[in-house]
C-alpha cells in the first residue's frame, strides 16, 4: 500500500528513477522494472500532488524512459511512449508559453517516433513532424541558443533519416535544411 503524503511519494518516486537510470546501462530488464515502479508512484501522486502538471512531466520522463528501454512486445512499449506524449502534452497545454515544457515534449515525441520507425513508419513520420514544429518553436523563442538549433538539427536530420527509403528527394531536401542548424 502506497503512502498518501505526497511529499513522501516524491521522494519514493525519484528513488525509484534514478534506481532506474543507473540499472539502465547494466541492466534492462531491471531498469525497466523500476521505471514501472516509479510510474506506479507517479499514477499516485498525480491523485494526491497539489502540483498534478508538474507530475504529469515527471510521469512522463519515466514512461518515456521505459517505453525506450523495453524489448519484447513492441505495441507494450508503443502504448507507454504513446502514455508519454499524452502527458507531455497535458503539462504544455497548462503552459503554452512555457519553452521548456514545449523542448520536453519535442524531446519525448522524438523518443517515441524513434522506437516506431521501423515497425509503424506513418506514426513515426507524424511524431517527428510533430517534433520539427516543437524544436521550430523553441528555436524561434531561442534563436541564438546552441541547443535549441542542435534539437532543430536532429529533428529534421531524423526525419530525412525515416524518408531516405520511400523519398529521396525529400530526404536530400529535408537534410540541406538541417544542415542550416547544424552547430
Amino acid at each position: 500500500v502506497l503512502p498518501q503524503d505526497p511529499d513522501v511519494l516524491t521522494e519514493m518516486f525519484f528513488a525509484l528513477h534514478a534506481q532506474a537510470e543507473l540499472l539502465s546501462s547494466r541492466d534492462r530488464t531491471a531498469a525497466v522494472a523500476a521505471y514501472w515502479e516509479a510510474a506506479v508512484v507517479g499514477q499516485r501522486r498525480l491523485a494526491v500532488d497539489p502540483d498534478a502538471d508538474q507530475v504529469r512531466l515527471e510521469l512522463s520522463w519515466t514512461l518515456r524512459d521505459a517505453g525506450s528501454l523495453m524489448t519484447g512486445d513492441p505495441s507494450e512499449s508503443a502504448a507507454l511512449l504513446d502514455q508519454a506524449v499524452e502527458l507531455a502534452r497535458a503539462h504544455l497545454a497548462s503552459r503554452p508559453d512555457d519553452v521548456e515544457a514545449t523542448r520536453e515534449l519535442g524531446w519525448v515525441l522524438m523518443v517515441a517516433a524513434e522506437h516506431v520507425a521501423s515497425s509503424d513508419p506513418r506514426r513515426a513520420l507524424a511524431l517527428y513532424r510533430e517534433s520539427v514544429l516543437t524544436a521550430t518553436q523553441v528555436h524561434d523563442a531561442r534563436p541564438h541558443d546552441d541547443q535549441a538549433r542542435g534539437d532543430l538539427w536532429l529533428a529534421l536530420t531524423a526525419v530525412a533519416d525515416l524518408l531516405e527509403e520511400h523519398d529521396r528527394e525529400a530526404a536530400e531536401a529535408i537534410r540541406a535544411e538541417a544542415e542550416k542548424w547544424s552547430a
